[in-house]
């Protein structure tokens, strides 16, 4: 039970990293636009 328990965490976690990670990828092509 733990340990799905904490792969389940980590798999949130994971998800919730990559979102983030696309989300500023996104802002900063947005930037980029905008600068030229």
């Amino acid at each position: 039970m733990m340990p799905f328990a904490i792969e389940g965490g980590s798999f949130t976690n994971t998800k919730a990293l990559l979102s983030s990670i696309s989300l500023q990828q996104y802002r900063v092509k947005k930037i980029n636009k905008e600068n030229y």
